[in-house]
């Protein structure tokens, strides 16, 4: 019976200390993510605008290869942008996404 209670004493014991390591790496994440999340989010409608600039002589037919760049730097765009609370640079990724993969799709990839 003691043997028992001892075990379920150590289980309990090593399972607050793992709920504590892990309150603290969530806390240290969450931090992080605070201080780092306006810098993304910067980035992320940098990111955007150029893509947006890229894309517009893109729409000139022959130079339909551009919006490969664009789709490119679209992703990386909003990959920093899925990181921020505000979700400004994430939308304007995702609609110069989606304009430069229909011209792809009209254009056949190439042109």
């Amino acid at each position: 019976m003691n043997h028992e209670r001892c075990e379920s004493s150590a289980l309990e014991r090593d399972c607050k200390a793992r709920l504590a390591i892990s309150d603290r790496i969530s806390s240290c994440v969450g931090r992080w993510l605070a201080l780092i999340g306006p810098a993304m989010q910067i980035i992320s409608v940098l990111i955007g605008l150029v893509c947006a600039l890229f894309l517009v002589p893109g729409l000139i037919p022959l130079l339909g290869w551009l919006q490969w760049a664009v789709l490119a730097g679209c992703v990386l765009g909003i990959i920093f942008g899925s990181f921020c609370q505000r979700k400004i640079g994430l939308t304007i990724n995702v609609a110069v996404a989606i304009v430069a993969a229909l011209r792809l799709f009209l254009g056949g990839g190439v042109l």
